[in-house]
């Protein structure tokens, strides 16, 4: 199979100590090395999944290839628009704009967790700091990590670049006490909690499902209580009438469940973080742990049936989620309260699938 070589600019972590101080230090800087990308011809990896969306969407439009058993779709520029062009993406990395720093669906960003240190290439520096004693640097292995995205994560079709995606799916955000809309929207998973996509989405349902998803929004729209009796949610229909889809096989697409369990279990995290390690109960918080141990199972699981016993799993841990209160003076406790409404909203989507979704369950929110 053939390949194609591209430049990307990688960052990485350096380490050393600034003149008349003794503390290691860590920065980030960016190298630029080729990487490898594997061509495929567009009769093995054929167009599986288009859509268009509304004015005023970012992108307009897109599609997803089928190839390897997995999709694939085109790159989104730092405008949020499909690259479709042979040697944009090249052109887009040769500029090396600092606006660039905001482009998240730029495939090698870095991977940084235990460093507040920018994750985009553009606009570092290349060289150490002025002066600076080095101590060492981590270059070489974020250029093996790059190499490995290029090999794994990319391919080229007729010239243009895709990565590895789920396919969209359709999703809906959560509804306050003073809202007057449910929102529905068919967004980009991987994008759906940056600036590409709304934020703020929390249960997923799969594109071939979008009766399904229509109907439980629809639920929770008109089942959730207001302190105006008078007033009377809907679902918005601006985000969602007006999008074109068609596929080929809904064989290919993936359960909504592995992707959506995982992502109650990121907007969860994301919560916590927000809260002192002491204040969280230990109860909860061995609950959380144990819904992303099986999400990550979930994502490798290949076996029907072993898929169904992790997500009768999952389901217990979302559960156990759901079912906790908290008194007055629990430290942090509108966090909390948050976390488990985030674990309600999936509780709930689990009853509905299961037609045994009630008034009483709705009326928790």
């Amino acid at each position: 199979m053939e390949s194609k070589l591209i430049w990307a600019r990688v960052p990485y972590l350096m380490h050393g100590v600034a003149p008349r101080c003794r503390t290691l230090e860590t920065v980030t800087r960016q190298t630029q090395e080729p990487v490898a990308i594997r061509c495929v011809d567009p009769d093995e990896a054929e167009i599986s999944i288009s859509v268009r969306w509304p004015n005023g969407h970012r992108p307009r439009s897109l599609h997803w290839r089928f190839f390897e058993n997995t999709f694939w779709r085109p790159i989104i520029s730092p405008q949020g628009q499909a690259i479709l062009q042979s040697g944009v993406f090249e052109e887009l990395v040769a500029e090396e704009s600092p606006d660039w720093d905001d482009w998240e669906d730029y495939p090698f960003r870095g991977n940084f967790h235990c460093y507040r240190q920018s994750k985009s290439p553009f606009g570092l520096p290349k060289d150490p700091p002025p002066s600076w004693r080095i101590k060492g640097d981590e270059r070489a292995d974020a250029l093996v990590r790059a190499q490995t995205i290029a090999a794994h994560e990319l391919i080229c079709v007729s010239d243009i670049l895709y990565r590895r995606a789920l396919p969209p799916m359709w999703t809906f955000g959560s509804l306050s006490r003073f809202d007057q809309s449910q929102t529905m929207a068919l967004v980009m998973p991987e994008l759906a909690a940056g600036r590409t996509c709304i934020p703020g989405y929390l249960c997923m349902f799969s594109l071939n499902r979008r009766e399904e998803a229509l109907a439980f929004a629809a639920q929770m729209a008109h089942r959730r209580p207001f302190d105006d009796i008078l007033r009377q949610a809907q679902v918005w229909p601006r985000s969602f009438q007006k999008v074109d889809v068609t596929f080929r096989d809904a064989t290919h697409i993936p359960d909504d469940h592995i992707f959506s369990f995982g992502w109650t279990y990121k907007q969860i995290h994301r919560v916590f973080e927000r809260i002192s390690y002491v204040n969280l109960p230990r109860n909860i918080l061995a609950a959380h742990v144990k819904l992303g141990e099986i999400s990550e199972q979930l994502a490798r699981c290949a076996s029907p049936a072993d898929r169904q016993l992790l997500v009768c799993s999952a389901i217990e841990a979302i559960d156990a989620l759901s079912g906790f209160t908290f008194p007055v003076s629990q430290p942090s406790r509108d966090l909390l309260e948050q976390a488990t409404r985030i674990a309600r909203m999936q509780q709930w989507r689990t009853s509905f699938e299961n037609d045994q979704a009630d008034a009483d369950a709705f009326a928790e929110i």
